[in-house]
């Protein structure tokens, strides 16, 4: 698919379309009103009518599991898949059609007819700003202010933006979890894409939602601000495309995976579109374009992380050290003194070498992560932080290898499986190779036996212009734990 240089329909940055709780754009107050009726139940029978709320959320996922008798079109959303990138083109693109039906031809509001779909650029950076925290540019990662706000700008009538199953408040998500530069240095599509939805997709999605919003795959779409964060994921793709090119010959399979179902849509007029057999990348042919495909696209980090995202399993050797059994997670850091397997040895040696072209790499695997509720937060994992040193364990720092994240690892995701997730929760392989010589030269580490992991929340950071109290995070009862953590060398 070739980037579009114009188009009647121009989706737009969102923070660009608010001025203050008064002061909107026409377009943003568009969609806002056509949320209200879409959710409406005197105007649509929210189960029969594809143009309404929950109709078009249950396409994503159905909270519960998808009924016996439900329409073919729900609980279809395929993360985790080669296919994520492309389904959600497709739904977000058929959503925009179905709200500019109901601007224009249901509630008739004028100067609408190419209202396009807002994105949310939170990974835009001021001029000037420093990394790698980038704090002068974090109104654009706190919720848009439309979607804070009780009221629209009358004052009087309630903000249909507004949804109460949000645990980000008035905090913004930090910078490195909205950072798309690892994705966007990917050169192949298969690389790009598991990427892009690790962070900053699945992070985001952590972030902004408890169990029955944002952070649940069943509920995810049930917040309005779920579309114009894929409206970005979107965006970003095509930043990508500006540079790279989408796999040819790939089409749609005729029927989702372990079912008779079929990918499939409905547009503005109810139509069913079904995707069988299409050209994966080809079809349908989008009529849109981007404000800008060079903002918000990621910033180089002071320090790599390299999580391991893959369509694949990853080649590991024998484990070096094991930490078996469930290991709860909470609101302090927990610290784990991983067991040296027997005859393992100092099998680390040969892989850090004094020069940094020592062969093969040094893994660490995070098996079974879940929780009972969606969380609010990621958590960080550090390799040889001190005990009682708060100050080693900076996402920023020379001890962080990565983070964890909970969307579709909840209790609310067990009636939607995501493609190539196990149902005892999701498995997270980070290279630290690079983490381990760099501890190691700048005598943080002494380079003898493996150093301790540790693992701790890392809270949404305060941002200009709060005015209400942060929750508590993580979110109580969520359970958040993981099973299995080894280290490994391959």
């Amino acid at each position: 698919m070739t980037e579009r240089a114009s188009s009647d329909y121009q989706r737009r940055d969102v923070a660009k379309m608010v001025k203050s709780k008064t002061d909107w754009d026409p377009a943003l107050l568009a969609y806002a009103k056509a949320v209200a009726l879409m959710k409406d139940p005197k105007k649509k029978n929210q189960k029969t009518d594809p143009t309404s709320w929950t109709f078009q959320a249950n396409t994503h996922g159905v909270p519960g599991g998808v009924p016996s008798n439900a329409p073919e079109e729900w609980g279809q959303c395929p993360h985790g898949s080669p296919l994520f990138l492309p389904w959600h083109r497709a739904y977000v693109w058929y959503f925009e059609r179905i709200v500019r039906k109901v601007i224009n031809e249901e509630l008739k509001i004028s100067g609408q007819q190419n209202w396009a779909l807002p994105y949310w650029n939170y990974a835009h950076v001021q001029s000037g700003d420093k990394p790698p925290e980038y704090v002068g540019s974090k109104a654009w990662r706190q919720l848009p202010l439309a979607f804070r706000q009780e009221k629209l700008p009358d004052g009087v009538t309630d903000n249909p933006l507004r949804y109460p199953h949000r645990s980000i408040g008035d905090g913004a998500i930090p910078y490195l979890n909205v950072n798309p530069y690892a994705a966007m240095s990917e050169s192949s599509f298969d690389g790009f894409s598991p990427s892009l939805e690790s962070t900053p997709h699945n992070k985001v999605h952590t972030r902004v939602g408890n169990g029955q919003g944002m952070g649940s795959v069943p509920h995810a779409a049930l917040d309005p601000v779920f579309w114009l964060h894929h409206a970005n994921i979107d965006r970003l793709w095509y930043a990508w495309l500006r540079t790279h090119s989408n796999p040819a010959g790939r089409t749609w399979p005729k029927t989702r995976p372990g079912s008779t179902k079929r990918y499939c849509f409905r547009d503005e007029k109810g139509t069913q579109i079904v995707l069988g057999d299409k050209p994966l990348f080809d079809a349908p042919a989008f009529d849109y374009c981007y404000e800008s495909l060079s903002d918000g696209t990621g910033t180089a980090p002071t320090k790599q992380v390299r999580e391991v995202v893959s369509t694949v399993s990853v080649p590991a050797g024998d484990p070096l050290v094991a930490r078996g059994g469930q290991t709860p997670l909470g609101a302090v850091p927990v610290r784990i003194e991983p067991t040296p397997v027997p005859d393992a040895g100092d099998a680390l040696a040969p892989t850090l070498t004094a020069d940094a072209g020592g062969a093969g790499q040094v893994v660490l695997t995070v098996r079974g992560v879940r929780a009972e509720k969606a969380p609010g937060v990621t958590y960080g994992v550090y390799l040889g932080a001190r005990e009682d040193h708060d100050e080693d364990l900076d996402p920023y720092g020379p001890h962080f290898v990565g983070d964890l994240d909970f969307f579709g690892a909840s209790g609310a995701d067990a009636h939607h499986q995501h493609d190539g997730n196990a149902g005892d929760g999701r498995t997270f392989t980070f290279d630290i190779t690079d983490t381990l010589r760099t501890l190691r030269q700048t005598g943080l580490w002494s380079g003898e036996g493996v150093p301790p992991v540790s693992v701790a929340p890392i809270p949404n950071e305060s941002a200009p212009g709060s005015d209400r109290a942060q929750p508590p995070l993580p979110v109580a009862d969520a359970a958040p734990q993981f099973a299995e953590l080894t280290i490994s060398t391959n």
